[in-house]
């Protein structure tokens, strides 16, 4: 069996979501030979804890005005090679220990950050293993993603994988995928079931739905505004919100 690391940071519930979607299906299908490991770098550091996941959650919620400044500082190149360089210098002796610790064989990152941190990690240890970059953002992707990346990328959007290749290289080498999902998502339920569900969640089957999906960060006004909108005329449907944490 090859051990895999799937690294992750819970910076958002998409990050590890995915990873323990792969860790799932590999671990459930023998034929692949991999014995996924999940690993997040920053488990014993409570400090950073504090601010990839405590202060980022309360700076897109509490704060919400400033986060466009903050989606935007991730195409700033400058601020890119400084955001990454920060990483590298805190957790690349993590990294490598964890590498070291549970034989890592092959690995795929599910974090902007932890990229640089792995090149140096494994430069580090003097290992040549395979890796490979999931970018997770369905449609578009801040270059933090890809700017300054050498491994593999896979990503879920043909748009995703035409940015990579005009801003970065036309050569880089780019694959595109279905989104990772968990695969309790795979099968339709049928109708007597659908209806089951419907109800056990509080909705009548009788009545029409819309549903909305918004991550957490970034886009709560506006899907605030869209759900003020709806309940005003919330006779003609139910509403199902989708929104993350």
């Amino acid at each position: 069996m090859e051990n895999v690391g799937l690294l992750y940071l819970k910076t958002g519930g998409g990050h590890l979501s995915a990873a323990k979607a792969l860790e799932a299906q590999m671990a459930e299908d023998k034929s692949l030979g991999a014995e996924p490991i999940l690993i997040d770098p920053i488990r014993n550091n409570q400090f950073l804890k504090n601010i990839l996941e405590g202060g980022y959650g309360k700076l897109s919620t509490n704060f919400k005005y400033l986060w466009p400044a903050l989606y935007n500082i991730q195409k700033s190149e400058d601020m890119i090679l400084f955001v990454h360089k920060l990483m590298q210098m805190v957790l690349t002796d993590v990294i490598a220990e964890d590498i070291i610790t549970h034989r890592i064989e092959r690995l795929v990152i599910f974090h902007f950050l932890l990229i640089k941190p792995v090149e140096a990690a494994l430069k580090k240890t003097g290992l040549n293993i395979p890796v490979v970059t999931v970018i997770l953002d369905p449609f578009t992707a801040p270059p933090i993603w890809y700017t300054g990346n050498r491994f593999p990328i896979y990503c879920f959007s043909d748009q995703v994988a035409l940015d990579i290749m005009k801003k970065e290289d036309p050569g880089k080498k780019v694959d595109l995928y279905p989104i990772i999902v968990d695969q309790k998502f795979n099968n339709q339920p049928k109708k007597e079931r659908l209806r089951e569900i419907i109800k056990e969640n509080g909705f009548d089957p009788s009545k029409r739905r819309v549903l909305i999906m918004s991550g957490g960060e970034g886009g709560s006004r506006k899907s605030y505004a869209l759900l003020q909108y709806l309940v005003k005329i919330q006779h003609l449907y139910e509403i199902l919100f989708v929104c993350g944490k």
